[in-house]
């Protein structure tokens, strides 16, 4: 049996009452039991409930308040991803165009290979990154 430390264990419990353990929450000044199901946080002028525990959907004109607040943070959170990969494949292309211009033409098929992938481990790490914090 594997020894957990305490940290551990306390983590491990406080993940098993999370509705989605690692994802972002909704914030309406405070922070809420609602999250986003993406790895980021959301705050907006959302309108909450009486309780202030949530986001208020029950009342009609709230809901389309709401809603239309959730729209938008929807596509500033898609601009805010697009953008980030567009910035992590132009650090790649610049890794790449210095690798060719530092190794040359000649220089073998593992140097050619490596000049052109351009693709190191903290590229991979930070696509990773990307991918867990902006997927469902």
């Amino acid at each position: 049996q594997q020894q957990r430390s305490p940290h551990n264990l306390h983590a491990a419990i406080l993940r098993a009452f999370s509705p989605f353990p690692d994802k972002g929450r909704i914030f309406i000044g405070f922070c809420t039991h609602q999250t986003t199901g993406l790895g980021v946080h959301v705050a907006s002028a959302f309108i909450p409930t009486v309780e202030r525990e949530s986001i208020d959907f029950v009342d009609a004109t709230l809901a389309v308040w709401n809603s239309e607040r959730l729209a938008m943070c929807g596509v500033a959170v898609r601009a805010v991803r697009d953008l980030e990969f567009l910035a992590l494949g132009a650090q790649v292309a610049s890794v790449r165009e210095q690798r060719q211009r530092s190794t040359g033409i000649g220089g073998g098929a593992a140097a050619a290979t490596a000049a052109v992938s351009g693709v190191d481990e903290q590229h991979v790490h930070a696509a990773a990154h990307l991918l867990h914090a902006f997927q469902f």
